[in-house]
Formats: C-alpha cells, sequence, structure tokens
C-alpha cells in the first residue's frame, strides 16, 4: 500500500502548484493600482479564488483516482495476516495498559 501511494504522489510534470497558478484568462488585474491582484470588493476577485479552488479539486480527484487504480485489495492470505497482526497488536497493547494499572494503582495509594 505505500508503494502504491508513493507512485501516486510522483505528479506530472503538466500539473502546477496552485501558488504557481496565474489568473485565469480574462481577468484584468486593475489598471495602475499597487495591488497585484484584483481588489476584494470586484467580482474578478471571486472568480479568480473559484478557478483556483477548481483548479485544486481536478487536480486532487486526478490524483484520487490514480492512487485508487494504482492499488489493489489483499488477497484472502494477505487479509488473514493483517487480521492477526492487529489482533495481536490490541492483545499485548491490552496486557501492556493492564499491568501497569495494576502496578501503579497500590503506588498511588501509598502515596496518598
Amino acid at each position: 500500500v505505500l508503494l502504491c501511494f508513493l507512485q501516486s504522489t510522483s505528479r506530472p510534470q503538466h500539473l502546477t502548484h496552485i501558488s504557481d497558478m496565474s489568473s485565469p484568462k480574462g481577468i484584468v488585474s486593475g489598471a495602475g493600482s499597487a495591488s497585484s491582484g484584483p481588489s476584494p470588493t470586484s467580482p474578478e476577485y471571486y472568480v479568480h479564488h473559484i478557478a483556483v479552488a477548481r483548479k485544486f479539486l481536478e487536480d486532487y480527484s486526478a490524483d484520487a483516482r490514480r492512487f485508487y487504480v494504482a492499488c489493489e485489495k489483499p488477497n484472502a492470505k494477505e487479509f488473514t495476516k493483517i487480521a492477526r497482526n492487529t489482533a495481536i497488536g490490541f492483545v499485548v497493547l491490552g496486557v501492556i495498559a493492564t499491568a501497569l494499572k495494576l502496578i501503579f494503582i497500590p503506588v498511588n495509594n501509598m502515596l496518598l
């Protein structure tokens, strides 16, 4: 599963990071203003943020689909092994917790 995750995290070169996105075509920044983008009171400001969010969701969904396709379900033998190891872990943690509780309850009673 980790190998599938590592393979799915390598991004193709044509996908860009959100911070690398320029404003969408057709949006003109305020002429003569000192700011780098449209002001928060203009509709272009919201159009830009919607475009950035849309691009992020498209990239995320493409990555999620690629990850889902690359991974495969465990067969019965692998599933049994994973379930057994998980059960052993629960038992070991329960034994450790019970032992610590049995040790520290009398110690706390002696100190108080």
